[in-house]
């Protein structure tokens, strides 16, 4: 489990999390990146969004061991990268601030301002299948279907 649990943007009622409001309303991911990356008490922090029940602790653990060579590490699938199931250090904080300021907003553009470790997707397979684990499920449906191996329609 880990030592410290943020929920950005929303409230929590469980006495173990702490729920930040998002420091730079309106800018989506990126400033939900920014705030946890602010707010942790820690150099590296891990972000899985809340739509992904299939990420494991030990492929996060793993992901967070790969920031002693990079800023950021990203799994990197047939779908592109998968910035909302990754580890972040404080580095990318100055990046960051500057796409916000600018109002560029995409997830993945700041990452060419860092030193990126891109994992392929299926080098994380071990931890579930990279199909499944970044699978985004928003619906009963959706989670019946990747219990069942099939990818989410939504």
């Amino acid at each position: 489990m880990a030592e410290h649990i943020l929920l950005v943007g929303r409230t929590s009622s469980d006495p173990r999390v702490r729920a930040v409001p998002d420091l730079v309303p309106g800018c989506g991911p990126l400033g939900g990146l920014h705030t946890a990356l602010t707010e942790a008490p820690t150099d590296v922090v891990v972000v899985v969004a809340c739509d992904m029940p299939f990420v494991s602790g030990p492929l996060l653990a793993h992901m967070a061991s790969l920031t002693t060579d990079a800023d950021a590490v990203v799994a990197v699938t047939d779908r592109g990268y998968e910035p909302l199931c990754a580890a972040y250090t404080k580095v990318c904080l100055g990046p960051i601030a500057r796409r916000l300021a600018e109002g560029h907003l995409k997830m993945t553009d700041f990452l060419a301002d860092v030193r990126l470790a891109a994992i392929p997707g299926a080098d994380l397979d071990r931890f579930g299948g990279h199909r499944r684990v970044f699978a985004n499920v928003n619906t009963p449906t959706d989670y019946d279907a990747a219990l069942q191996g099939h990818e989410p329609q939504s």
